[in-house]
């Protein structure tokens, strides 16, 4: 009997604790639907800005935000936070219905934002034929104009490197002769602007006349517009990335396809290995200085951008047309440009500079600001992130298609200040960018944070202020904790 009792008392228990264990199955499940429903995703509602909350969101991003990690101080500029305050540009419609792209497309329209203040002033002295347009500085546009390569004087350029080592500059400058360019127009042109650089040259090479007076044995480009530049840094990717800019933003405003585009280089610069990417872009340039026919085109454009061109001007506030060219570079190289980042393995590309031979006035080859131990870096970036896949690269030692092919799919871009870092603007735009300063250079030089700006993407800023760090050979030590701490920050902000 006893035992009987026992084992009823035991059998009791052992139900009270399965209904216990019940309900609080009942229960935690309730508490875990509950929470579901939080966590399911809401629509994102639009923040409602004031303009005094949208100066203080400027100032703010504008200022940075100071990081410090283990007493290194290093500089977050949110840039992508502009694209909640500012008309973030870029084509709606990549490409029309014709397969054109649409921002060269005859009937496209154009958001105000993204004309040039310069590109509204213009001052036309022939009905067309001779029409300068901002102060002078910019761009002029010529109708039925005639190349006579007779009073061209220089070489024709092209050589190899190793030929004209120590080479001055002065021998790839090509002169010109009023009547280089022949007008056919009855119609005097006088300038009233104050023509600068490359327009003065090419206007004081001009001369006007009637068709009789030009012979008739000379090559026509009926369907071409010629666009005539000096190339200035010729080796240089930042600068001759002005010119591509230049030159698009041209053919833009003027509705011009890549297919009826004739680009003539009128300098005598040697070869450089940037020279292809030309021909993959606009078709094979023309060289002046190999010119043995007349040539007569029926739209000329002078391009005098030079040192001021659009992007080295840093202060501004956008880049006009600045995605649509982004997407031209890399659809020109057929390379897919809308990637997708992915946080559980994000893609980082160090710039390693190294010393190489670009010009005939550099024959050693020295190039400063290099990183001084590279492999460091690799491996901090590797630690700083285990499941990151990590490259370093010397970018001119790759072609210009592999170059952006690497860079169309980077994540995170590092690097020492440089031309290399030009590559800003052929990122994705959900990218992020490092940026190290040596002591002796002021993070004041602004290019590539002008560029992190006006593609509103992440930006970060380092400056080393340990002359310890400093080697003779322009090269600088970047501390482990500086690696770590800024891929970590940068992730943190480009995927959240």
């Amino acid at each position: 009997m006893k035992r009987r009792n026992m084992f009823a008392c035991f059998c009791f228990l052992q139900a009270i604790i399965v209904i216990s264990l019940v309900l609080y199955s009942l229960a935690l499940m309730d508490h875990n639907k509950g929470n579901q429903l939080q966590k399911e995703p809401t629509e994102k509602v639009p923040i409602v800005t004031t303009d005094a909350t949208k100066e203080e969101i400027r100032r703010t991003v504008l200022r940075g935000i100071k990081k410090s990690v283990e007493g290194l101080d290093f500089t977050l500029f949110p840039y992508h936070l502009l694209r909640e305050i500012d008309t973030y540009v870029e084509p709606e419609q990549k490409v029309n219905d014709e397969g054109e792209y649409s921002y060269f497309a005859k009937n496209d329209t154009y958001m105000e934002e993204d004309i040039p203040i310069w590109f509204e002033h213009k001052h036309d002295y022939c009905s067309g034929c001779f029409v300068v347009y901002g102060t002078g500085a910019q761009v002029i546009s010529l109708k039925d104009v005639t190349i006579v390569p007779n009073l061209g004087h220089g070489k024709k350029g092209g050589e190899d490197i190793e030929d004209v080592i120590n080479q001055k500059e002065d021998e790839e400058v090509i002169t010109i002769e009023q009547g280089y360019f022949v007008v056919d127009t009855q119609k005097s042109v006088s300038v009233t602007e104050n023509l600068a650089g490359d327009l003065n040259k090419f206007y004081k090479g001009m001369l006007t006349k009637d068709s009789t007076f030009v012979p008739y044995h000379q090559r026509k480009r009926p369907d071409m517009t010629g666009i005539i530049i000096v190339r200035h840094e010729y080796a240089n990717f930042y600068h001759t990335t002005m010119t591509w800019y230049d030159i698009f933003l041209v053919m833009v405003l003027f509705k011009i396809t890549p297919y009826q585009v004739e680009v003539l280089w009128l300098d005598a610069h040697p070869s450089s290995k940037i020279d292809d990417a030309w021909e993959i872009l606009f078709g094979r340039p023309v060289r002046a200085g190999g010119l043995t026919h007349m040539i007569k085109y029926s739209n000329m454009i002078w391009t005098g951008f030079g040192p001021k061109g659009q992007i080295n001007q840093h202060k501004s506030d956008f880049l006009p047309f600045g995605e649509a060219y982004r997407h031209f570079v890399l659809t020109r190289f057929e390379i897919n440009d809308e990637y997708v980042m992915n946080c559980k393995q994000i893609r980082i590309t160090i710039i390693w500079r190294r010393n190489h031979v670009s010009h005939p006035r550099n024959p050693g080859g020295h190039v400063a600001r290099k990183i001084a131990n590279e492999e460091e870096v690799w491996k901090a970036a590797k630690e700083a992130d285990p499941m990151a896949i990590v490259n370093g690269v010397q970018l001119d030692r790759l072609g210009m298609d592999e170059q952006l092919e690497l860079i169309s799919r980077t994540d995170i871009l590092i690097g020492m200040h440089g031309a290399g870092l030009t590559h800003i603007l052929y990122l994705p735009k959900t990218a992020g960018v490092i940026e190290f300063f040596p002591s002796y250079m002021s993070p004041g030089n602004s290019h590539f944070r002008a560029m992190a700006r006006w593609r509103r993407i992440k930006y970060i800023v380092w400056q080393n202020t340990d002359e310890s760090r400093e080697r003779k050979d322009h090269s600088t030590t970047i501390p482990i904790t500086v690696v770590k701490g800024t891929i970590r920050t940068m992730k943190e902000h480009i995927c959240n």
